[in-house]
């Protein structure tokens, strides 16, 4: 599925107003890690998010667009693209109190919701020293008094847990390497953080709205597979309609989410 904005639709999106509100990223590199910035061309299509449906889908990029990434070699880490931003409305428009939140990347989330005057503090741990290095200071020179409110803490998340006394009102794991990651993992860390939710406080994960859709939809019980790749309903996650039917899911996407084992009797 493509889905193609207007020059001027493009432009009035919410996540366009997350972009004009992030740091002027400036080039620079420490270790294994590199900030860079590049220009998305035209017509360039890549995957998009839309938070209200809880679906992915392909985006033609209307207009030339300039983004930071944040690279280890040639893997990148995160990026200012559509589907990075689209993810962050909600947990940026839910975020209040003392925020945490994992994984630091481009410090988007981070500074997002710092700007908010009911945000007072943001809690991040990062298991990279270079990355907290190479972002923060970008922060820093964007507004010193804003990125004093982020807390950067460098440890692996079981360490952190681990060792945490703290309570906050609102928490936003951002872990997962894949677009998605494996969603057993994602729930695991989800009831991981539990014991550090303030009362009243939420808990979210990167592209919930998409995680509740999938869990919402897929059956209960193990599914036969079908024998042959045929026309199906869109697939949960990604939209293809010419797939095999992995309990309402593409191969790819079944796969991706490691659900393949857990909902299809190969073969039934």
């Amino acid at each position: 599925m493509t889905h193609k904005d207007s020059g001027l639709d493009f432009y009035h999106k919410d996540w366009l107003n997350l972009y004009s509100q992030l740091p002027d990223y400036q080039p620079a590199k420490l270790g294994d890690f590199e900030l860079k910035n590049r220009e998305i061309a035209k017509g360039t299509k890549l995957r998009g998010y839309d938070h209200h449906k809880g679906e992915l889908f392909l985006l033609e990029y209307a207009t030339p667009f300039s983004i930071a990434e944040l690279r280890q070699g040639e893997d990148i880490w995160m990026s200012t693209t559509q589907l990075e931003l689209e993810g962050l409305i909600i947990p940026v428009r839910r975020a209040k109190g003392r925020v945490f939140t994992s994984g630091l990347g481009l410090g988007c989330f981070a500074w997002l919701a710092a700007l908010k005057s009911s945000v007072s503090s943001v809690t991040v741990v990062e298991q990279s020293q270079e990355v907290i290095d190479l972002i923060m200071p970008q922060l820093m020179r964007a507004d010193p008094k804003i990125a004093a409110k982020i807390r950067p803490i460098c440890s692996p998340l079981e360490y952190h847990w681990a060792n945490c006394e703290d309570k906050y009102e609102f928490i936003y794991l951002d872990i997962w390497g894949s677009l998605l990651g494996p969603l057993k993992d994602a729930l695991k860390a989800k009831a991981a953080a539990e014991p550090f939710r303030a009362h009243r406080g939420e808990i979210r994960l990167w592209l919930q709205e998409l995680i509740d859709r999938v869990l919402k939809q897929l059956p209960k019980e193990a599914q036969p597979l079908s024998s042959l790749a045929t026309i199906q309903t869109p697939c949960l996650v990604c939209s293809k309609i010419f797939r095999f039917d992995f309990a309402g899911l593409c191969m790819d996407c079944a796969d991706e989410l490691e659900l393949s084992n857990l909902y299809v009797k190969r073969g039934a």
